[in-house]
Order: structure tokens, then sequence, then C-alpha cells
């Protein structure tokens, strides 16, 4: 290999590296407008958990149900913060942004215990005030935007 061959070598190499890794990485940027609609879905997801707790707290689900129903929730809280969290935010946005990311941390934690504490109404009911202080959040966060 010939001295010009190396030394592009030693700078062609580290350059595609960095360039695989950066195509990995946030890839879009996350308009506010986008970020709103983030939050009008997290503020969703949050009322439909609410239902889900008062649903069960009135003993009309089974258990196959609300261990579906709460896997379900989380999948798609799941995909929310995935979503959240592989965009470049919008200068003036990343406060809510994470925001956001933390509440559905938040919600994941809260629906991850609902299958364990269905016969506990002390349980749900702390469950659905803390949910309810989320979405609070949730929407002092998307007024922000």
């Amino acid at each position: 290999m010939t001295t010009i061959n190396r030394g592009f070598n030693r700078v062609l190499i580290p350059l595609l590296g960095t360039a695989v890794l950066a195509g990995c990485s946030r890839t879009s940027t996350l308009s506010r407008e986008e970020a709103r609609s983030q939050g009008r879905s997290a503020l969703s997801l949050t009322a439909e958990i609410e239902l889900f707790i008062d649903y069960i707290r009135q003993g009309r689900g089974t258990c196959h149900y609300i261990e579906g129903e709460a896997s379900y929730l989380q999948d798609a809280i799941r995909d929310s913060r995935k979503q959240l969290q592989k965009a470049l935010p919008q200068p003036g946005t990343e406060n809510s942004i994470q925001t956001f990311m933390r509440q559905l941390d938040l919600l994941d934690h809260e629906l991850s215990r609902i299958p364990f504490e269905m016969g506990d109404t002390a349980a749900l009911a702390a469950a659905k005030e803390r949910i309810l202080k989320s979405r609070e959040t949730l929407e002092k966060a998307n007024s922000a935007l």
C-alpha cells in the first residue's frame, strides 16, 4: 500500500464511522407543531389510562384483559417516547420535550404496576392521582409550546 493510500484510509475510515453513527442517531428535527402533536398524544394516552383505571376500580375487567390493555398502552407510550427521543428538538421546545419524555416514563411505570394492584382500590386511587398530576404537567408543557 502506498503512503498516499494509507493516509487516505486514516482519514476515510474515521469519517465513515462518524457518518454511520450520525445516521443512527437523531435524524430529523421535531418542529414546534410536531412537538404539540406529541404532547396531545401523551395527553390522550393519559386520559385513556385514567379511564382504564376507573374501569378496573369498578371491578369490570378480567385479569387477562387488564394485563393485555396495560401492555398495549405501555407499547403506545414507548413508541411515543422513541419518536421524541430520536428527533432533534427545534430550539425553544427542548424543555417541553424533556417533560413529555419524563411523564411518559412515569405513565409507563404506573402501567407496569396496575396488573398487580387491580384488587387494591387504595393503590388504584393513588395511581390515578399520580396520573392526574402527570396530565397537569403535560398540559403545562404543551401550552408552553
